[in-house]
């Protein structure tokens, strides 16, 4: 493990060990689609890790992006927290450990779910019901159409 992800996983491990009775599944979840965002926009990335640019102008981009996501003011901090130790380019990967490390602790298995065609909700429930029953965790489902 690099360097890098030794600090993020140290940043993420802190942050959850303050704020975990705090966060919901919709924390994780909005957590994740910043994620998503980051990853599939390099120019919001690069924004964040040319330093100069302002640090009080990223401050705010990543502020908006999580108030878009309506989520609590506590991830503003952890924003804060990263830009005061000049380690804002750490945000993607502390946020994936965040995402990693609630999931074991909050017993949550994520599954993708596979078909041919568009599944009923029943469907998808039942599915969801039997992979809870084996696996004894909350599932969190998406689902994939693969027409082959």
């Amino acid at each position: 493990m690099d360097i890098q992800a030794v600090v993020a996983r140290r940043y993420a491990l802190a942050f959850l060990r303050v704020f975990i009775d705090q966060l919901t599944p919709h924390d994780i979840a909005c957590c994740r689609n910043i994620v998503e965002f980051l990853e599939n926009n390099a120019l919001a990335l690069l924004v964040l890790k040319v330093p100069s640019i302002q640090t009080e102008v990223k401050e705010k981009l990543l502020n908006d992006l999580f108030e878009q996501c309506s989520v609590r003011a506590t991830w503003s901090l952890l924003v804060a927290l990263l830009i005061k130790d000049r380690r804002l380019f750490l945000l993607v990967r502390v946020l994936n450990y965040i995402q990693e490390f609630y999931a074991q602790w909050s017993g949550i298995e994520e599954c993708t779910i596979f078909s041919a065609q568009q599944l009923e909700d029943s469907q998808l429930r039942m599915i969801g019901a039997f992979v809870e029953r084996k696996t004894g965790k909350k599932v969190i489902y998406t689902t994939i159409i693969d027409p082959v």
